[in-house]
């Protein structure tokens, strides 16, 4: 384990799976965000991120679909009868773009940024079969979803995605100490310690932040109370869909991570809706909510931090239901 920041873990990830099959091609998800150096935003599948950086980045990458079924590329009815044609588009990209020269694929396994997108229950076991087949390393960017957010101390425990690699950033170093990490087999310790190398590696605040926030969040019943108590929240959150489905569109998470999708009266997304109800629940209700794609989506994101209790729950959906009151 290696304590870097959230692009660099990504970044090392890549370099790792690049020297351990001798390939240089990437493939990740539209609407994925894996950092914000100008390789990690190279890799991401959000292109307004580079649009300032037409020369400066030249990495070859590759973007396949995401598994949004909400608003499928394919209008396909859904999973499984649809086929995971997402998933499949992976071996036109390597037919037909690549010189087969993939890599390795990097995976979000909840789309934070790009719309809280939730695949849907066999899609990675699709990915990990593909994977295997074209020899392609797969890594789980958990830099959002890892350490407790989704009620497992990584995503990947819960779709059972079996990567080759996982990243941490964010949660590992309980919020507010800077702290990531990049977790693999003995296989794939091929790095020269001056390969991937940093100024702050081994920093002494950042290692004792996440091995205090490991031993908290794996407690007895920490994880349990964040699955159990995600569901009241995505009852809760769905009621709200319910009552206000002229605005909400879709909802759509798992523990303690939820997106709420802003629609118009036709079901386009709203962006300007999703900005205007972060604004609101800031300046009347007193809450800190955020949009996807860092304002450019319609997506609204609702993240109670991991100690929040059901009577925190509850004040907070009662807050949103204030404020979605409003806007009738």
């Amino acid at each position: 384990m290696r304590d870097i920041l959230g692009s660099t873990a990504n970044e090392g990830a890549v370099k790792i799976a690049n020297k351990y099959n001798g390939k240089s091609e990437v493939i990740s998800l539209a609407l994925s965000h894996h950092g914000q150096t100008l390789f990690t935003t190279a890799i991401s599948g959000n292109a307004f991120r580079r649009k300032s950086f037409p020369n400066t980045i030249s990495i070859q990458n590759g973007v396949v679909p995401a598994p949004y079924c909400y608003r499928c590329p394919y209008s396909a009815k859904g999973a499984p009868e649809c086929g995971f044609m997402c998933a499949e588009a992976i071996y036109d990209y390597v037919q037909y773009n690549s010189s087969d020269n993939v890599s390795c694929m990097v995976m979000e396994p909840i789309l934070g940024n790009g719309g809280n997108i939730v695949p849907p229950e066999g899609y990675f076991e699709r990915i990990r079969k593909i994977c295997d087949e074209l020899e392609i390393v797969l890594i789980a960017d958990e830099v959002q979803t890892g350490i407790g957010r989704t009620g497992y101390m990584f995503a990947s425990e819960h779709y059972d995605i079996k990567p080759d690699i996982i990243t941490l950033a964010k949660g590992l170093g309980g919020i507010g100490i800077p702290a990531a990490a990049i977790l693999y087999s003995k296989e794939f310790a091929v790095l020269e310690k001056f390969e991937h190398s940093y100024t702050s590696g081994g920093n002494l605040l950042s290692l004792a932040a996440s091995k205090k926030t490991m031993e908290i969040v794996a407690r007895d019943g920490f994880l349990e109370n964040v699955r159990a108590t995600g569901k009241i929240l995505g009852n809760l959150l769905n009621q709200l869909k319910e009552n206000y489905g002229h605005v909400i569109g879709d909802v759509r998470g798992i523990g303690y991570m939820w997106g709420l999708e802003i629609v118009d009266k036709d079901g386009n997304p709203d962006v300007a809706l999703a900005n205007r109800i972060i604004d609101l629940a800031l300046e009347d209700h007193k809450m800190i909510l955020r949009g996807s794609r860092y304002g450019f989506g319609n997506v609204v994101k609702v993240r109670p931090t991991l100690t929040a209790t059901q009577d925190d729950i509850e004040e907070i959906c009662s807050r949103l239901n204030k404020l979605f009151s409003q806007l009738r």
